[in-house]
Parts: C-alpha cells; sequence; structure tokens
C-alpha cells in the first residue's frame, strides 16, 4: 500500500569505530512523516546487547548549526537494533545534517557513537510557501444573496434599523446565556439523583525542560489549572476542591509502552499524584565467604539471602533464600584453586553449593633434539619416547578433560590411552603411519584438566563467591520523572470528582 512507503536509509554506528554508511542519505525538507532511518548500534566491531539501556536517543546537528533530539524506537534491543522517524524540525534547514547515537544506562552512564552524515536538500513546498485558500464560494454566495434581495423594499427595512438592533442586543444577551449554560452542561455531568460531578483530563509532555500541558489545536485539558514536577513525581492542580473522587484513570501511550512505563496515581480533591515506574526483575544476590568454620555474607552485599549452612557429611553449603521458582543461578569464583558451583538440588527457597579443587596439567612441549623442553608448564612431571610413544607424566587427576594440539611437523598426535597421571600420545604421518623415532620438528601443546568430581571443605579466609539468583518476580522501580525525556512521547489522564 502507498501508505506503507517510506524513504528509508540503513546506517551502522559504533562505540569505538567509525559509523558505516552504505550510500548517500539524501532527504527531501517536505519528507513529511515519510524519513526513517534503522540505525544498527555496535561496540568495538561487534553486535551489542542493550537491553540496559534506559534510552536511546539521536542529535542531529541541522546546517543553521542548531540542535535538535529525537529518541529511537527499539527494534531489537538485544542485537542493538534501532529506528528513528524525523521530524519536520530535523528536516527544516538545507544542507548537510550530522548525527550522533546517545546512549544512556542507569546511574548516569551515557555512551556516544560515532557521527554519520546525510543531506536535505530545498522543497518548494516547504512551510515557506503560503498554501492558497479557496474563496470563491464566498463570492457566489454574495452574488446569490443579491439576486435574492432583488424587489425587496429595501427602504422599509432601513426603517426598521432601531428595531433590528434592539433585538439584535437580546440576541446577544440570550446567546451568552446560551454559552455560560452550555459550558456549564459540558463540565457537570449528571449522575445518581442529587449528585453532580465535573471531568479533569488531559495530556502530559516531557520535552526535556519538564513536563507541560499539550495544549494545541487538537488537544486541550479541562479542569487542570497547572502541571510541576519533582524528583518522584508529576502533580496536576485542579480549580476546584472536590467533595469526593470518584475515579481516575493514566496511562502511557504507545512511546512510554514501548520504554517499559507504567503510570500510577495518587489522588486528593484538589490535584493528581502521577508516578512513572518501570518493571525489573527482583533479585536474589550476595558475596559469601567462609570465615574461621562458617559461610557468612558479606556485610552490605547481601539481598534476599537468609541463613547459610554447612553439612560436613556431604560437602555441601545450603544457601536458604526468599521463595522462587526461578532458576537463573550464576556463581562468580573470587578465589584461585577453588570451583563454587550449584548443584541440581535447587530448591523455591534455598540453593545448594559443592566446592572442588581446580587442578590442571598443561604446556608447550619440543624435543630439541635430545630432550623434551616444557615452556609454561604447569603439573607435567616428565615427558619421554619409549617404543615410538610419547608419554606424559603429570599430577593425579579425576576425569578425562584432554587436549593434545600438535605444533611441530607434519604430524598428527593420536592419544592412545591415559590413566590419572599418565598419558600416551602416537605420532602418525599424513598417511596415517605410525612414527617410531623421534625427531627434533615433534612439538605440541597438552592440556589436562580435573573433572572436580570429589567435593571438599573449602579451607577458611580464601573461599569466597558471589552468588545471584534471580526470581520469577517483577517489582515496580520509581522512575525520576527529570529522568525522562521523550517529546513524543504523552502521559493520558482522565478522573471524575463530585462537587
Amino acid at each position: 500500500m502507498v501508505n506503507s512507503i517510506f524513504k528509508t536509509y540503513e546506517v551502522t554506528v559504533d562505540t569505538m569505530r567509525d559509523s558505516i554508511v552504505p550510500q548517500n542519505m539524501r532527504y527531501s525538507q517536505n519528507d513529511l512523516k515519510s524519513a526513517k532511518i534503522l540505525i544498527n548500534i555496535n561496540h568495538n566491531g561487534n553486535e551489542e546487547d542493550f537491553s540496559e539501556a534506559t534510552a536511546v536517543r539521536v542529535s542531529f546537528e541541522k546546517g543553521d548549526k542548531k540542535i535538535v533530539y529525537q529518541d529511537c524506537q527499539p527494534i531489537n534491543v538485544l542485537e542493538g537494533k534501532y529506528q528513528v522517524l524525523l521530524t519536520t524540525q530535523t528536516l527544516t534547514s538545507v544542507g548537510i545534517v550530522t548525527a550522533n547515537v546517545h546512549i544512556y544506562f542507569p546511574d548516569d552512564k551515557k555512551i556516544e557513537t560515532g557521527s554519520f552524515k546525510f543531506e536535505v536538500v530545498e522543497s518548494k513546498m516547504s512551510d515557506e510557501v503560503i498554501e492558497s485558500t479557496d474563496s470563491l464560494p464566498v463570492i457566489q454566495k454574495a452574488i446569490e444573496a443579491g439576486e435574492k434581495l432583488s424587489g425587496v423594499d429595501i427602504p422599509a427595512l432601513v426603517a426598521s434599523k432601531e428595531t433590528a438592533e434592539q433585538a439584535k442586543v437580546a440576541a446577544e444577551q440570550n446567546a451568552a446565556q446560551i454559552g455560560i449554560l452550555s459550558e456549564n452542561m459540558v463540565e457537570l455531568l449528571s449522575g445518581e439523583t442529587g449528585r453532580k460531578v465535573k471531568v479533569v483530563g488531559g495530556i502530559l509532555r516531557n520535552d526535556g525542560t519538564g513536563f507541560k500541558f499539550v495544549d494545541d489545536v487538537d488537544h486541550k485539558r479541562m479542569n487542570s489549572t497547572s502541571v510541576t514536577n519533582d524528583s518522584s513525581s508529576i502533580r496536576v492542580t485542579m480549580p476546584f476542591t472536590a467533595k469526593k473522587i470518584i475515579a481516575l484513570v493514566a496511562t502511557p501511550d504507545e512511546t512510554y509502552a514501548a520504554n517499559g512505563f507504567f503510570i500510577g496515581a495518587s489522588v486528593g480533591t484538589n490535584n493528581i499524584a502521577l508516578q512513572i515506574y518501570k518493571a525489573k526483575n527482583k533479585m536474589i544476590s550476595g558475596q559469601i565467604e567462609k570465615i574461621g568454620s562458617s559461610f557468612s555474607v558479606t556485610s552490605g552485599t547481601g539481598s534476599g539471602i537468609g541463613n547459610l549452612s554447612w553439612n560436613d557429611t556431604d560437602k555441601i553449603l545450603t544457601i536458604n533464600h526468599d521463595q522462587t521458582n526461578g532458576y537463573g543461578i550464576s556463581i562468580e569464583n573470587r578465589n584461585l584453586g577453588i570451583v563454587a558451583k550449584a548443584t541440581a538440588g535447587a530448591g523455591a527457597g534455598n540453593t545448594l553449593v559443592q566446592f572442588f579443587n581446580e587442578r590442571e596439567s598443561s604446556g608447550y612441549i619440543k624435543y630439541n633434539g635430545s630432550t623434551w623442553d616444557i615452556t609454561n608448564g604447569k603439573g607435567i612431571t616428565s615427558v619421554t619416547f619409549n617404543s615410538g610413544k610419547i608419554v606424559v607424566n603429570h599430577d593425579w587427576l579425576e576425569g578425562f578433560q584432554l587436549s593434545v594440539e600438535g605444533k611441530g611437523g607434519n604430524y598428527r598426535y593420536q592419544v592412545d590411552s591415559m590413566n590419572n597421571s599418565t598419558v600416551v600420545i602416537s605420532v602418525l604421518n599424513s598417511l596415517g603411519e605410525p612414527i617410531t623415532a623421534v625427531d627434533s620438528s615433534m612439538a605440541f601443546f597438552f592440556y589436562r584438566k580435573s573433572d572436580n568430581t570429589v567435593p571438599i571443605n573449602p579451607s577458611s579466609g580464601t573461599t569466597k563467591f558471589f552468588f545471584s539468583r534471580t526470581t520469577d518476580k517483577q517489582a515496580l522501580e520509581l522512575i525520576d520523572p527529570n529522568t525522562i525525556a521523550l517529546p513524543w512521547g504523552n502521559i493520558w489522564y482522565y478522573g471524575i470528582f463530585e462537587i
């Protein structure tokens, strides 16, 4: 359909690199509600998840050096994809427009990308051209009126001038009374017998300088005197004090909804306080460490964590916490040599953790013509060549996590056998035939890691990890209205009060 046609260009911007614009971008001054830019935001050349961003905006420096800001609409925040529909104000000045994307995060963090440019060309149908109006119907009506007065006694009409003027005065007085009554009828609705109500309503918008009423040719507030906002709410005052509050509804438009905002209200008899909220998942988290013989949450880091209990028989730490059906468990180890792992026995109100020694044997092994050199060796005790086989002896390890990567000659290194402290490796040529004599081109990387199958009781003073678990519940976070600047976003409110 024609209504779905847009002038659309796609650009890729980066927080650390130059922007990529695949073609020359050009718009006309008169591209009204049809000029669109698809924006891919990368970080150092890679796609990035911007789901934690509180806002993404574009600044446009026009040819006359004036700057316009517009909010981006999300397409896929997990891949950093957004779009922006250019406003008339962005396209009003002919010349080169320089654009930068600004990404806002909690705690006043902000990142700006590299710039990209496009051209705005002059339109002969710009706002500076006065649109002509059709005055022919007015002239035609005057001619028709003259024809209708043909044969009328004009002097008789003049003689009745005084009577007509008196009638006009009376009519104007009646019109004034009717106007007042009509206005009152708009405000006063008939409800239950003996009760009268007034309607309060309007639209609120923040263009970056605080919330204001939207009063224009298409919108008009009712019974709303003033609007102010502080760090917690937007307050609308009314020109009357109601006897009783009947109902009030406040709702975000599609722009606020797309940014995840909810609207709540606290209503008085002469004012309305609106709060803006955003949903976020509740998180159970804290840093846990072993002090002495017991585990505890490091002061100031815990949220939703209760009692910690240690079972020395099974070597299991039970973390009791708030009830949840969520299973997003994360453990970040903060000490070397010991690994903390959550077990599959997580319940709604607890998580089970076990500790394991982290052991490995590794190194770059190369034959130098007489002996085997081990570079960056760890846990490897000796390397020999016996009966056409390379034998690597190392510290005792559980499990079979093993990697042997050839780095010398046109050889392939194949593991023949292994136990807890030895790995036997065959060396094959390109035809798969065994090499029975050692030579100086033999070299390979060796890496073997313990499977951590035996849980331990970790030592005090060195055992520390950060635990977090997401819940299936969401909390509403109160948002400071001063931090929300959505020039094209609206908050609608409508209330009924008894007077």
